[in-house]
C-alpha cells in the first residue's frame, strides 16, 4: 500500500499508542488494529479526504459495504475492522 498522508499517521500512531500503554493491549493486536486503520484511510484518501476528522457517517457506510459486497470479506471480518 502506498504512504498515507501524514494527518492519517499521525492519528493512527496515536491511537496505537494509546491501545498499548493506557489500555493495555499486544502489540500484536495494536498491529492488526494498524492494519484495518489503514486499510480504511486508503479508502477514505481515495475519497479526497486526508484526516480521520473529517469522516461522517456515509463514508463508514460506504466502505462497510465496500467490504462485504466488493471484497466479499466475512461478517466477522467486517466487525473486526469496524471495531478498529
Amino acid at each position: 500500500m502506498p504512504d498515507l498522508p501524514p494527518a492519517f499517521q499521525h492519528q493512527i500512531d496515536l491511537f496505537l499508542e494509546y491501545l498499548i500503554v493506557e489500555v493495555g493491549r499486544s502489540e500484536r493486536t495494536a498491529e492488526a488494529y494498524s492494519r484495518d486503520q489503514a486499510d480504511y484511510a486508503h479508502f477514505l484518501f481515495g475519497r479526497g479526504q486526508d484526516d480521520f476528522s473529517t469522516v461522517a457517517r456515509p463514508d463508514l457506510l460506504d466502505y462497510l459495504v465496500r467490504l462485504r459486497q466488493e471484497r466479499r470479506l466475512a461478517a466477522s471480518s467486517v466487525a473486526r475492522k469496524l471495531s478498529s
